[in-house]
């Protein structure tokens, strides 16, 4: 009786072997990534050249990270692995560009705030230093 269930885990054992092979062979056909490998390229360059360092130092050296592995990968010939790579690298790189942006409007703001309120202070200097117009009494004749 137990001659099924030994027949049972060797073809359960044999079924696993059959689907990994197929699953590493579907990976190995994946084309390589040029489009998204080109969009991580192009989304990198434009965080670094628009100076998003300033503002989002981490989310443009995560963008840097993820755009060398996936140069490796692709290199490796691991093509799923850098689409995923490349994917990630230009979704950081557009997020450093979103908050260099919001960094950049959340300056001019308070620049703006601040010009605001020196002119504010100097129309209260000048309202102070500006003497009060004079009225002149009429005298009572009428003419």
């Amino acid at each position: 009786m137990k001659r099924p269930c030994k027949n049972f885990a060797s073809a359960l054992r044999l079924v696993g072997v059959a689907a990994g092979l197929s699953l590493t062979a579907a990976c190995s056909t994946i084309e390589p990534p040029t489009s998204e490998m080109a969009q991580a390229r192009a989304s990198v360059g434009e965080a670094q050249q628009t100076g998003a360092r300033e503002y989002a130092a981490v989310a443009l050296e995560s963008a840097m990270s993820n755009l060398r592995k996936a140069e490796q990968a692709l290199n490796d010939g691991d093509n799923l692995k850098a689409q995923d790579l490349a994917v990630r690298a230009r979704l950081d790189a557009e997020l450093a560009e979103a908050k260099m942006r919001s960094g950049q409007a959340q300056k001019a703001e308070k620049e703006v705030r601040a010009s605001i309120e020196s002119m504010r202070q100097e129309v209260e200097r000048a309202r102070r230093t500006v003497p009060a117009p004079v009225v002149m009494p009429s005298s009572g004749g009428a003419q």
